[in-house]
């Protein structure tokens, strides 16, 4: 049963530590894995591992036995994603307990990976050399052809272009789930909503967008 967060939204940080098995890549023993919940408009589950070892891990197994034209995490079949969850396992170990954090936080990291790629590589921002050349042909077909694809394509453009009150993240290339573990271990206490806030939506000093200023000025307009 996944884990929730109350109505009003707030934050929750838990930290697992896993143990790493020795294998040739590296020798290194234990790495802190950050889950954070967050509500917004509706209950949403959310789990992130923080940039680094294990990020890169789960990108190397993917992208090592990316064998289909997937265009999602959707559409990669489940004995693969089975198999790439299985490998994840021989390099790292958590109590019995932790079993469906770990599956969902790894499908979470999985997803959002193969749609960052994917991006890039319809962008022409990346190569994909890492995918057989029919495979990259046949992810190219999808693209061009798919009339579901194109038409989510447009409308995501076209919400892009409109949406002027976006809210823009100052944060770099950090994740926010990475800037709240730092900002814990620096004052020695779990930072709130609105401390990561003015983190990550303000820039030179100044709130990024009238919706930030509001939101923490004035919580309760």
């Amino acid at each position: 049963m996944k884990k929730s967060v109350d109505e009003k939204g707030m934050m929750m940080m838990m930290h697992l530590k896993l143990k790493r098995t020795k294998d040739q890549k590296t020798s290194q023993n234990a790495v802190t894995v950050t889950y954070l919940l967050a509500k917004a408009n509706q209950l949403l589950y959310r789990s992130f591992f923080p940039p680094g070892l294990v990020g890169d891990d789960i990108a190397e197994i993917i992208k090592a036995r990316y064998s289909g034209a997937w265009p999602t995490w959707s559409h990669v079949p489940k004995a693969t994603r089975k198999e790439w969850l299985e490998l994840f396992e021989l390099k790292y170990k958590w109590l019995p307990i932790y079993n469906e954090w770990m599956e969902n936080a790894f499908a979470h990291k999985g997803s959002l990976l193969i749609k960052n790629t994917m991006s890039k590589i319809r962008d022409g921002k990346n190569k994909g050399k890492w995918l057989l050349p029919s495979v990259l042909e046949s992810l190219r077909q999808y693209w061009d052809t798919d009339v579901d694809f194109q038409k989510r394509s447009a409308n995501g453009k076209q919400n892009r272009a409109t949406d002027v009150g976006a809210p823009l993240y100052t944060g770099g290339r950090v994740s926010t789930a990475d800037h709240v573990y730092r900002m814990e271990k620096i004052n020695m206490k779990r930072p709130t909503c609105m401390d990561v806030l003015g983190r990550t939506k303000k820039k030179d000093g100044r709130w990024v967008g009238k919706a930030e200023e509001v939101a923490v000025t004035n919580p309760y307009h």
